[in-house]
């Protein structure tokens, strides 16, 4: 009988959805720097991982992450019916 190790043949990203879609600016001293989506910055390193091919923990520890804008500052439904 053989068996899969955990995870193998899931989907790649299954990270936990939590909050508004963020966007990040991503700076490294080797890769530069780049924009990616996410709801958490976990989210991000994973993107961002696999968009430079590299390891995502070298990136957590090595790269900045800056929050550039989420979908909280987007006006509301309210705003859009009250013609502002």
């Amino acid at each position: 009988m053989s068996r899969k190790a955990a995870g193998v043949g899931a989907p790649v990203n299954r990270a936990r959805r939590a909050g508004p879609m963020k966007l990040y600016l991503v700076r490294h001293p080797e890769h530069g720097e780049t924009t990616v989506n996410g709801h958490t910055k976990y989210e991000a390193v994973l993107v961002v991982a696999r968009k430079w091919g590299t390891r995502w923990t070298k990136l957590a520890r090595e790269a900045e992450f800056i929050e550039l804008f989420d979908e909280t500052m987007l006006p509301g439904e309210e705003a859009a019916e009250n013609g502002t």
